[in-house]
């Protein structure tokens, strides 16, 4: 385990940085778009709901929120695999 996050802390600094924006973008975005919707919608949340059930009323604006947040996520994967090394 420790030669693991020994390997991962030994990447270049744009890999890490690009890594990071993968998992912030991955993490928070989606989460985000969700409780926008729930907020626009005035259901409470779950933390065991089905998120599909969600996604058949989404809007055109939070569907164009969750494309920016998978083209984001997508993008900042690629860099991370691609970044120059050093």
């Amino acid at each position: 385990m420790a030669s693991a996050v020994q390997a991962f802390l030994n990447l270049p600094k744009t890999q890490l940085l690009f890594c990071f924006l993968f998992m912030l973008t991955s993490a928070i975005g989606g989460n985000l778009v969700f409780h926008l919707h729930k907020r626009r919608t005035g259901k409470k949340s779950s933390l065991v709901e089905n998120p599909f059930a969600h996604m058949a009323n989404f809007n055109a604006k939070e569907w164009l929120w969750m494309a920016l947040v998978v083209v984001l996520s997508i993008l900042f994967g690629v860099l991370a695999v691609h970044a120059p090394s050093r």
